[in-house]
């Protein structure tokens, strides 16, 4: 995935002859952000995972290994902190 940057100019006093021209990279805001998923397991584990709001709102749940109780549970989505 491509991030791209967007130029703006400010142009100071076109009149002067010192005139500057500032360039500033504005950069977009990340479509994706930061989620844990912890076990149902209740042993403390949990896995990081990058999820899109824009596109998925439901709850993240996955049957995942948890290597506390050694075997697959459900991981459930919660706010990272």
């Amino acid at each position: 995935m491509f991030q791209t940057s967007i130029i703006v100019y400010d142009l100071y006093e076109e009149n002067d002859p010192g005139c500057i021209i500032r360039l500033k990279h504005l950069k977009k805001k990340s479509a994706t952000m930061l989620i844990r998923l912890v076990s149902a397991a209740g042993t403390g584990f949990f896995y990081v995972k990058k999820k899109n709001p824009r596109k998925i709102q439901t709850k993240l749940e996955f049957r995942k290994y948890d290597p506390r109780v050694n075997r697959h549970v459900l991981f459930t989505e919660a706010k990272m902190k």
